[in-house]
């Protein structure tokens, strides 16, 4: 499930996805922590690719109850904020973005937007509803966070973010 991430990320998906259902295929009962991680990197691939009944299936192992420990289970919110976006559902996106954010900030004490990247999400869900304020202050946030930290694939989608909020020729 390491692997998946960074291959992601780099935009080799179907190669990113093999490495996720591999991981679950592999990982021991005692290792049942991993799972959220590694159905959040299959279902952001399907999301990617445009299939957003798999990722549907794949985010179904949000409600087993043993998943809800550690700090892998912002990361299956936040995949099933962004499909919600995709599937322009922008309300229950903003409700699951910012639910992933409270848990990874709030709980888990963790503050990372190259990590875990709720700000954007909730941003680009609050522009569906249609609202630019919030939009513009969170896209600020993460922005601002990622260039603290050094994050550079994380200033980039902040600027993206924030460029989208701010419209026109200024965005």
């Amino acid at each position: 499930h390491c692997r998946a991430w960074p291959l992601y990320e780099r935009g080799e998906i179907t190669t990113a996805a093999e490495a996720a259902r591999e991981a679950i295929d592999v990982l021991p009962a005692s290792h049942i922590g991993y799972l959220p991680t590694a159905y959040a990197a299959i279902a952001c691939c399907h999301i990617h690719q445009g299939r957003l009944d798999e990722a549907e299936r794949a985010l179904a192992v949000i409600d087993h109850p043993e998943l809800h420990c550690g700090d892998r289970m912002p990361s299956l919110i936040l995949a099933r904020a962004q499909l919600r976006l995709a599937q322009r559902r922008p309300q229950e996106s903003l409700d699951d973005a910012v639910q992933a954010g409270r848990l990874w900030e709030e709980e888990l004490g963790l503050a990372s937007p190259g990590a875990l990247a709720w700000r954007a999400t909730a941003a680009m869900a609050h522009l569906g509803l249609g609202r630019t304020d919030p939009a513009r202050e969170l896209a600020a946030q993460e922005l601002r966070l990622a260039r603290e930290q050094g994050v550079t694939r994380a200033v980039i989608r902040g600027l993206c973010v924030l460029g989208l909020a701010e419209g026109g020729r200024d965005g």
